[in-house]
């Protein structure tokens, strides 16, 4: 994955050292949140715990998410829907153009569609985290991105 290049190119930010920098990551959050009107922020409630720590010391408007098939389910039928209702566009976004590429779409044991990982080396984390936002946003009110015409 070209994720130097993206970075060169203002499409990723990079955190500084070798290892996720949690607290530069809060203060991008802080800086979107001053920038849009943002309602909610999901996470993951497995892996980002300490994130999350971070942003509600901010005060950002945070939700766990379970990526279990009692709420991912939903959430993938939800983006489905909507992608297949041509109400998402990706445009020319490459990170989430190669994360939805690298997806492979697996049946889960309830019958829901979700995407996976097919090998080590691929990164579906864009694709995943559209799916979490789109699922906490609920598909209830128009995004900025509709109009009318």
């Amino acid at each position: 994955m070209p994720i130097r290049r993206w970075a060169e190119e203002g499409k990723i930010t990079l955190t500084p050292g070798a290892e996720i920098n949690h607290e530069a990551i809060a203060e991008k959050v802080v800086e979107i949140l001053a920038e849009f009107d943002v309602k909610l922020v999901g996470y993951d409630r497995w892996g980002a715990s300490y994130l999350a720590e971070r942003l509600a010391e901010r005060g950002a408007p945070i939700q766990a998410y379970s990526m279990g098939s009692a709420t991912f389910a939903p959430g993938c039928q939800l983006f489905q829907n909507l992608w297949a209702g041509r109400k998402l566009v990706i445009g020319d976004d490459p990170i989430m153009r190669r994360a939805c590429a690298d997806a492979i779409a697996k049946r889960g044991m309830s019958g829901y569609v979700r995407p996976e990982k097919p090998r080590d080396n691929t990164a579906i984390d864009p694709l995943v985290a559209a799916i979490m936002a789109v699922h906490c946003w609920g598909g209830k009110r128009s995004s900025c991105y509709e109009s009318e015409v």
